[in-house]
């Protein structure tokens, strides 16, 4: 039989109180952080620059397709410019994949 007037309570130890308090808190100001306009600002600006990136690489060379060794008749610049372009494009993925991590524990 239910009872609509029961409120049942437990007494938590006081280290997982504070434990919770701490990780609300962090949430708290980690949403702040993620949903203030600048953070946002910076997000969009970095997906364009990503995108330009992208387009960039492509018209320094088409995606392979094939054989591994396609573009083995680029100059050696080129093949430096794109491996760097490469590494700037990780680093961009990287910073998404934090900023998707930190939004998903902000909103619990």
């Amino acid at each position: 039989m239910l009872h609509d007037n029961i409120c049942i309570t437990s007494k938590l130890p006081d280290d997982i109180t504070l434990c919770f308090l701490f990780c609300s808190q962090i949430r708290a100001h980690i949403r702040w952080f993620i949903e203030h306009i600048a953070f946002r600002a910076v997000t969009l600006i970095l997906i364009l620059v990503d995108l330009s990136i992208v387009i960039a690489a492509l018209s320094i060379a088409p995606p392979k397709f094939g054989p591994a060794d396609a573009h083995s008749n680029l100059s050696p610049e080129v093949k430096q410019t794109l491996q760097r372009l490469d590494i700037v494009a990780l680093v961009f993925s990287c910073y998404f994949m934090l900023e998707v991590g930190l939004r998903i524990f902000a909103q619990g």
